[in-house]
């Protein structure tokens, strides 16, 4: 077994290289020639508060799945996350696996307090949101597959965010002689006044029930384990990573040696003595992912 390690302390972003480089490497090279034009349907507008807005397009997650899943299921590869929750703090597990049992692993930490500003101007810490936190695990899953599959999920901006200058996305205009003739202005008339819309509420959004979810009213950051034992979300969960198996999608590692199995995070869901610090989204996002990657039920 060949590992390649990064790591500075127990909550630092870690890389690690687990098994057969040779047939890891090979198959993500042939999986590269095939995948699908990634398009970049989103376009966001930045406006910071001591330069001019700017906007910039990419892609988002699901366009970088539907890209790149068939060519690496073609060549025995399967693109997948987890998260854990490690005390107040959450970590974000992106595996690229092999049919082999050799695997890529990039391990990034989410931190679980963070600073906001309240109403007289001063900041103060909090936990993170429910909401939040689903937005910063998507940002960083896309990331995370761009780098692992080598695609580019946005536009380059040359270095100079980096620099401290701030990029636009230029849109390409057409020539003056192009362009159709301006219509001429029409005079104004007066409106007539309008109520302001109440404010928006502050409540979250209902959850929408997923036909996988059996639990859609508890919240994510519920433990999957209670007194009187496991929750039913944590008994589909091993449902979907069993079926992930039989399928040979997610490797397990039953035929391999202890310290050359499959990704860790599979055979730890499957030890529910393992699961004291696991969360109902945790169980969540792992079903997702694994429906994402092909799984079927």
């Amino acid at each position: 077994m060949t590992t390649d390690q990064t790591s500075e302390s127990a909550l630092a972003p870690a890389f690690q290289i687990v098994g057969d480089r040779a047939a890891l490497f090979g198959a993500l090279a042939k999986s590269r020639r095939a995948f699908k034009p990634i398009v970049r349907s989103k376009t966001v507008e930045v406006r910071p508060q001591n330069s001019a807005a700017y906007t910039f397009t990419y892609a988002p997650l699901e366009s970088i799945q539907d890209a790149c899943a068939d060519a690496l299921a073609e060549n025995g590869l399967v693109l997948f996350d987890a998260v854990y929750s490690i005390g107040s703090d959450f970590e974000l597990r992106t595996i690229l696996a092999h049919e082999s049992g050799a695997y890529i692993e990039a391990i990034q930490v989410i931190l679980g307090m963070v600073t906001a500003r309240g109403r007289d101007g001063g900041e103060y810490t909090r936990p993170i949101k429910n909401q939040e936190l689903g937005s910063e695990i998507t940002y960083r899953r896309r990331y995370a597959a761009g780098c692992l599959l080598g695609v580019s999920p946005e536009d380059d901006d040359d270095g100079n965010k980096s620099d401290g200058n701030e990029a636009a996305a230029v849109e390409k205009r057409p020539r003056t002689q192009d362009r159709p003739p301006s219509p001429k202005p029409q005079a104004s008339r007066p409106q007539p006044r309008t109520q302001p819309p109440p404010p928006a509420s502050a409540e979250p959004p209902e959850r929408v029930q997923e036909p996988w979810d059996p639990e859609p009213g508890v919240p994510d950051a519920a433990a999957v384990r209670t007194a009187d034992g496991p929750r039913p979300v944590l008994v589909k969960m091993r449902e979907w990573l069993n079926a992930g198996i039989e399928q040979g999608i997610v490797p397990c590692g039953e035929q391999e040696e202890e310290d050359s199995a499959g990704p860790r995070y599979v055979r730890a869901q499957l030890q529910t003595d393992n699961l004291t610090t696991m969360t109902v989204g945790n169980a969540r996002t792992i079903i997702r992912g694994l429906i994402e990657a092909g799984v079927k039920r």
